[in-house]
């Protein structure tokens, strides 16, 4: 298959516009024209460099973009990134970003953990950019962590919450992807449990200042990323593309 061929597949799924206005995704290194492998993974990194030779990868797919910035600016302070820069160009890779545009809307990364958390009445809220959702069975918040790390395969991951009370029940949720920070400000729901990829200092302040319940999971939680890729870009193309996935953990609990 083409690489514009594949492209078009991605983008009619999960259109650009979508996206933040000043994020990087798309297209950010030009390889080879014919696409035959494709690796799925959140981030491109050191670790699976022999994998990119030994399954002869056409394609990358990833989630986080190579580039945040300038492209010529940034590999000229940054000897890491111009490395696998010239790798990617010297093996004629093609390294394609979906960032936020994959993480709004219906079948984004936030939808797909709430099907994963077994929710009901899912629905988008915040123009699109989080899910609010109920859960089939009510938890205890001491048995919703255990269920939360059996099914968004979270095992070792390191969680921070505000929420002290471990008899708490939990039922509702409002799921946010990455550093959704900005969504407490926007929805204030007191009787919901905020599940978010990663929240910075002054948005811990204002959770508790306004009674706000938050669980963190980690930026590794949108892993769910490469399975969701990889179903669709499954069933709408040929039978001739192979796809491999990548699933990184690069810190865990201590």
């Amino acid at each position: 298959m083409k690489l514009q061929q594949v492209i078009k597949i991605i983008e009619a799924k999960y259109d650009k516009k979508r996206a933040f206005k000043d994020d990087f995704i798309g297209l950010q290194v030009k390889g080879k024209d014919q696409i035959n492998n494709i690796l799925i993974c959140l981030d491109f990194t050191d670790d699976f460099i022999n994998e990119l030779k030994e399954y002869k990868i056409d394609l990358i797919i990833a989630h986080h973009p190579l580039f945040f910035g300038n492209k010529k600016e940034l590999l000229a302070k940054d000897p890491i990134l111009q490395k696998k820069y010239q790798l990617l160009k010297d093996l004629g890779i093609n390294f394609y970003v979906l960032h936020t545009n994959i993480d709004f809307d219906i079948d984004s990364i936030p939808y797909n953990q709430a099907k994963k958390l077994d929710c009901r009445k899912i629905k988008l809220i915040d123009d699109k950019k989080a899910i609010s959702c109920i859960l089939n069975k009510e938890f205890l918040f001491k048995d919703f962590i255990k269920f939360v790390r059996l099914n968004l395969q979270l095992k070792y991951d390191p969680f921070k919450t505000n929420l002290f009370i471990k008899d708490q029940k939990i039922k509702k949720l409002i799921i946010g992807s990455g550093a959704s920070g900005d969504l407490l400000e926007k929805i204030k729901e007191k009787d919901a449990l905020y599940i978010i990829g990663e929240l910075k200092h002054h948005h811990w302040i204002f959770a508790s200042d306004n009674n706000l319940n938050i669980l963190e999971i980690g930026h590794q939680s949108e892993r769910i990323f490469v399975d969701i890729v990889e179903n669709f870009l499954f069933s709408a193309s040929d039978n001739n593309l192979r796809l491999y996935k990548i699933y990184e953990y690069k810190y865990k609990n201590c």
